[in-house]
């Protein structure tokens, strides 16, 4: 792509997107995406309140917004400016625990949000182009556990986001 195409930024929580492998194999992006609380958000809203719920990253964070099938530096405006209301918060929250727990139980260990950050908690390079995301990720972050539950494996297309992501470690 013309460079002028491609945005480029660096995230600490690039493993974040891990968990799109998550919510694909247990099919709970279906779940989280026809909620009858959250119909009314689009869905990358939807998303981008989620990844805010798993991990203590800023709003504009560019791990987070891949996550909601956005480019990095494009948080809409209308995002931080429209809070969940309480029934949409509890929803997000219920979702968020529910990805804790897969999770957790695809890395066979007791369910803790400390896991979630030892998986999530990775720095990485987000290379964006239309349609196609890659995450690199420094080689010595390589966690076997991460490896043999798959969560590292590359997604390819996305469909809920429009998009091909793929993970490389550099």
């Amino acid at each position: 792509a013309p460079r002028e195409e491609r945005d480029t930024a660096h995230s600490d929580w690039a493993g974040l997107l891990f968990l799109i492998n998550v919510l694909r194999d247990t099919a709970s992006i279906d779940a989280l995406l026809d909620d009858a609380a959250l119909a009314a958000r689009p869905a990358a809203w939807v998303l981008h309140r989620l990844a805010l719920l798993l991990v203590p990253a800023d709003p504009s964070d560019a791990a987070v917004l891949v996550f909601a099938g956005l480019r990095p530096g494009q948080l809409p405006a209308e995002f931080a400016d429209d809070p969940p209301g309480e029934e949409e918060q509890l929803a997000l929250l219920r979702h968020a625990r529910g990805c804790v727990e897969r999770t957790c139980e695809r890395l066979s260990t007791d369910v803790s949000e400390q896991v979630l950050y030892t998986v999530c908690a990775r720095r990485g390079d987000i290379v964006a182009d239309p349609g196609w995301i890659e995450v690199r990720f420094p080689i010595d972050t390589v966690d076997l556990d991460v490896r043999r539950a798959g969560l590292d494996l590359n997604p390819d297309y996305v469909s809920w986001l429009g998009l091909v992501l793929k993970f490389a470690y550099v």
